[in-house]
């Protein structure tokens, strides 16, 4: 029953509105409170040490960067998993459970990723090692995530057009 409200069009537009609010809150208040260093895009550990060392040298950033992973940026993967989650449920028949494994996957380790920043950006940089393995692995299951949403809308879509022209 929960999965095929998932895919409901009231649901991937709720989803889909909150994805894009999170993303225009990041990048339009908090990504230049940070002075354009985000945690969130170092692949790396070693990276991710450099990054904070430059939010520690301006004012405020680390504390805005901290409001960021605890907050927002813990909404966003919820939404956008949810959203391409639906989109895969909604188009991707009988395997669209299957379809939506991959993106929920980057929702859970984008989360886990959050937590990682956190415990850095509050002094505990001894775990930043873990984004080394958390932000590549996000990063490639949202890829995979995205790009199978897209195909079972597009299947869904152009086989529907296809059998309306006969």
């Amino acid at each position: 029953m929960m999965r095929r409200r998932l895919g409901t069009i009231p649901v991937l537009a709720i989803t889909g509105a909150i994805m894009i609010a999170c993303h225009l809150v990041i990048h339009v208040f908090f990504v230049p409170g940070t002075g354009g260093t985000l945690l969130d895009f170092q692949l790396t550990g070693a990276a991710a040490e450099e990054a904070l060392m430059l939010l520690k040298s301006r004012p405020n950033a680390v504390g805005v960067h901290l409001y960021l992973s605890a907050g927002v940026d813990m909404v966003y993967p919820l939404s956008y998993g949810l959203f391409v989650a639906g989109v895969c449920i909604r188009y991707g028949g009988q395997h669209g459970v299957m379809l939506a494994v991959p993106i929920l996957g980057a929702a859970a380790v984008d989360i886990s990723e959050n937590i990682v920043q956190i415990i850095a950006l509050a002094g505990d940089t001894s775990v930043l090692w873990l984004k080394s393995i958390l932000t590549p692995a996000k990063f490639v299951l949202a890829a995979i995530g995205s790009c199978l949403a897209i195909l079972a809308w597009a299947r869904t879509t152009f086989s529907l057009r296809k059998t309306d022209q006969l």
